[in-house]
């Protein structure tokens, strides 16, 4: 969504027309690189989740990973219900509720 009203907003900008946006391309602009930058931001703050739960899951010693259970549990609430089924068989295979 952002990406297009940039976009929209930039052409719109960038050409002598005005696409029948009555001076609103400086608007479109504006609003576009907002969501833009917090579309950005948000997807990499959720790839870092990821990844951070994923080296989480990935220890195999049991002392490790139930010292590591507050972040771990922490970030499958934070992530979709797969994250926490996933948790869950860790859970399981190490003998832990």
């Amino acid at each position: 969504m952002g990406l297009a009203l940039f976009m929209i907003g930039l052409a719109g900008f960038l050409s002598s027309e005005s696409f029948g946006m009555g001076g609103l391309e400086y608007i479109a602009l504006l609003v576009g690189i907002l969501l833009l930058l917090i579309g950005i931001v948000w997807m990499v703050s959720y790839f870092s989740r990821v990844r951070r739960f994923n080296a989480l899951v990935e220890e195999n010693r049991k002392a490790v990973f139930i010292k590591n259970m507050d972040d771990v549990e922490y970030l499958a609430w934070r992530l979709p219900s797969r994250f926490e089924e996933e948790l869950h068989q860790k859970k399981k295979g190490f003998g832990l509720r």
